[in-house]
């Protein structure tokens, strides 16, 4: 939700490149993370991850050229730069696990990922709400 706000505050111009490109980088990061714990086994789950991490990696960059043209806040880059190197390290820390095999640990961090409420499923029923009241 940072970088929505975040970017909200970017020159207009840059609303449908620079801002429109970090969000969408930013959102892959949980999309991939939940594609890949809809899928089957450790191997899988271990690709998406992957790429899970390299839109971390894009965003990182991303973060860093809004703050070099002054878009941004120090105080909120800073803010944004620390909770994206947070994702990035527990993004590390599960891919290595999962590498390794310790499927005790690694079924438990998975089911505690399907467990947290996703923006995208709350965006999908009122979505679906709103095609039904319109019905």
């Amino acid at each position: 939700m940072g970088i929505y706000q975040g970017t909200a505050l970017f020159p207009p111009e840059e609303r449908q490149g620079l801002a429109y490109q970090l969000r969408k980088a930013a959102a892959s990061i949980c999309a991939n993370m939940a594609e890949g714990c809809g899928r089957r086994g450790s191997r899988e789950l271990s690709r998406f991850l992957q790429i899970a991490f390299a839109s971390a990696c894009e965003v990182e960059y991303l973060l860093f050229l809004s703050g070099e043209l002054g878009y941004m806040g120090t105080r909120l880059h800073e803010q944004l730069s620390q909770q994206l190197l947070e994702v990035k390290k527990m993004l590390a820390s599960f891919i290595h696990k999962l590498r390794r095999g310790q499927p005790s640990e690694v079924s438990h961090q998975k089911s505690a990922i399907r467990s947290q409420p996703s923006e995208v499923s709350h965006q999908k029923s009122g979505i679906n709400q709103r095609l039904s009241s319109t019905n």
